[in-house]
């Protein structure tokens, strides 16, 4: 019916913050569900293909999982158990459920509840309301999941009791369980959780804002936040609060941080609490930097698919509707098939530990989501501040060696903490195959087998009106695919920029590339991107087509070809330079490769107008090939009436 096709899990536990001398459970899932545990299949479902692993709950690369995405959707929702073995509780004191827990797709939610007994692990022990019912777990992945604490009831006190999840979702996607812990309340504890000032920003004022959790039993209802940059504490005296136990306190200090370009800071905030009986949670560090200038914000999207993914051709769908984006830059990252580069493949998980599944997409590898969605993830970063920009980026092929050189430069507004490193990747457009086999694009769309509407928003093609497999000649062939990366890792090149970057500019080429990865440099751009090789944020990045040494075509005759409108409603004007005068013949062939029109004539050295004329054309993509001597130039053109 829909959805991401899961094929490694590469999920990381996480350790919950909690006062470890308070624990009763404490479980990670880090090797296994410990046998202790129970799992209980009530519904019988079978999952998908990519998820039957977890039809029940199970185990996964750190995680407990449960799949609702079945096989026979329509058969009822998922009854599935998972229960903690028996935990004794003390007669006296408060005591706190907490775990991390997130829906796979944002698309498709999980619901669920959370349950306990205090006579058995069976399913008809569990007779309790309900501690809490969840219809729609947010979308997340392990590094950043949705944390939850419930305090349990007094009934439970001087008890063994048995906590369950039960999963009830109804053919959504899968339900990821992790860091379950109980434990009992300190009477006072206050936790700093987590600091929100940007690491770069423009000079002048900024506000010190953060989020304090109350990890204690009693309601705090007053405290002091602090932050010192090393000049000297700012204080908040903060009076008439009323945060529960376990709930949250957003703040934003009074007393902002006067940020002069240039400057770099390491800010230490506190929260102070009356009594606190936990002083390990009180304090965050974090680094900022005022920059000289704010450059512009280059997004980067990263699609994951595959030839042979029926689903993934949403993706490319959705690429294509970035193209007249500003500021996006679209990167296909191929599985299994013949333009896949396996290291760039198999490393998109170590920056997204949920970026595993085709089809999949990620923005500058922070926000990641299904692949018809960038068009809502760019808007949250376009406007992201960054240090850095990415300029006089110079990509050229060399007929003599067959090689493709790269060199860039890297310009810092600030002096930044840290390790950052270049990346470049060849990136290619309309590849159809190798030359000598078209590469097939298997797709689920086909009406023969789903009934879901797909239309590529820039040519216009059907999906669902398509055969399965559909050859890549009916589409235009495949584009942005990634077919060289530098250093063959996805973390860039180490030693490209200094370590700890100071304002200033940071040169460096790259190692030649051969041209034999590619099909035609004349449809190739360079992607070159600034990368933390901490936290593998592309900071900004930029793209250039490829040239030949000679800074025009390889036979120094026909160069800078253009078509503009593209799309077109019905004619478009080609536009190319011509070095000298030449014979130049345009042909024009639609999708199957027969020759639609075509036209001859000798030019003289200049730029030259032809135009394309689809009065009399069906709608669908067709190939503009300008040709001279030995030399040929191939543009895509797209008609929607």
């Amino acid at each position: 019916m829909k959805k991401t096709l899961l094929t490694s899990l590469g999920l990381v536990a996480m350790l919950a913050a909690t006062n470890v001398n308070a624990q009763i459970l404490s479980e990670t899932f880090d090797t296994a569900i410990p046998a202790t545990w129970t799992i209980i299949d009530v519904d019988g479902h079978t999952s998908t293909s990519s998820q039957s692993a977890y039809a029940s709950w199970a185990w996964g690369s750190g995680e407990a999982l449960s799949s609702s995405w079945y096989d026979n959707a329509g058969t009822g929702p998922t009854d599935d158990w998972l229960i903690t073995p028996g935990i004794v509780i003390p007669a006296s004191g408060t005591f706190q459920l907490e775990y991390d827990a997130y829906s796979h797709e944002a698309s498709y939610l999980e619901e669920y509840e959370i349950l306990y007994s205090t006579t058995g692990n069976t399913v008809t022990d569990f007779t309790a309301t309900a501690l809490l019912t969840v219809v729609n777990e947010p979308f997340g992945d392990a590094t950043t999941p949705n944390a939850h604490t419930i305090v349990l009831p007094a009934a439970v006190l001087g008890q063994t009791i048995y906590i369950a999840f039960h999963h009830t979702s109804d053919d959504e996607s899968m339900l990821h369980i992790d860091n379950v812990v109980v434990k009992e309340l300190l009477a006072d504890d206050a936790a700093m959780t987590s600091v929100s000032t940007p690491a770069y920003l423009a000079a002048g004022n900024t506000n010190i804002a953060g989020v304090i959790t109350n990890n204690g039993a009693n309601t705090i209802t007053a405290m002091d936040v602090t932050w010192d940059d090393g000049s000297g504490a700012q204080v908040d005296n903060l009076t008439g609060l009323n945060i529960a136990a376990g709930a949250t306190y957003n703040f934003t200090h009074t007393t902002p941080l006067a940020v002069v370009a240039g400057s770099s800071y390491t800010l230490t905030v506190s929260v102070t609490l009356v009594g606190d009986l936990d002083a390990t949670n009180n304090s965050l560090n974090t680094n900022t930097a005022g920059l000289t200038q704010i450059p512009t914000k280059i997004v980067v999207g990263e699609e994951k698919t595959g030839t042979w993914c029926g689903w993934c051709p949403r993706g490319g769908a959705g690429l294509a509707g970035m193209e007249a984006t500003a500021n996006f830059i679209g990167i296909a990252v191929h599985n299994n098939d013949p333009m896949a580069i396996a290291n760039y493949d198999a490393g998109t998980a170590t920056y997204h530990p949920d970026f595993n599944g085709y089809p999949h997409g990620a923005v500058d590898r922070v926000i990641g989501g299904d692949p018809s969605t960038f068009n809502t993830m760019h808007p949250a970063r376009v406007t992201a501040i960054v240090p850095c920009d990415v300029k006089n980026v110079v990509a050229q092929f060399n007929s003599s060696t067959n090689m493709i050189s790269v060199s860039a430069d890297a310009e810092f507004y600030g002096n930044i903490t840290g390790e950052y490193r270049m990346s470049c990747v060849i990136v290619e457009d309309d590849i159809l195959g190798d030359g000598t086999a078209l590469w097939n694009q298997v797709n689920y769309y086909s009406s023969t087998s789903q009934n879901q509407v797909l239309v590529d928003p820039v040519t216009g093609f059907d999906w669902q009106a398509a055969a399965n497999p559909v050859n890549p000649t009916a589409f235009g062939g495949y584009d942005h695919a990634a077919r060289s990366l530098s250093n063959n890792d996805i973390m860039g090149n180490a030693g490209s920029i200094t370590t700890n970057p100071t304002i200033g500019v940071y040169s460096y080429n790259f190692t030649d590339v051969s041209s034999s990865v590619i099909n035609d440099y004349n449809k190739s751009h360079a992607v070159v991107m600034v990368i933390n090789a901490a936290t593998s944020e592309i900071l900004n990045a930029t793209i250039v087509p490829i040239t030949s040494a000679t800074g025009i075509n390889e036979n120094n005759v026909v160069n800078s070809v253009s078509i503009f409108p593209n799309p077109t409603n019905q004619t478009a004007t080609i536009s190319f330079n011509v070095e000298k005068t030449a014979l130049v013949k345009v042909e024009i062939f639609n999708a199957m490769g027969v020759l639609v029109q075509n036209e001859s004539k000798t030019v003289s050295a200049g730029r030259q107008n032809l135009t394309f004329d689809g009065s009399n054309l069906s709608n669908g993509i067709y190939f503009v090939n300008i040709t001279t001597g030995e030399q040929t130039i191939s543009k895509k053109i797209s008609l929607l009436k």
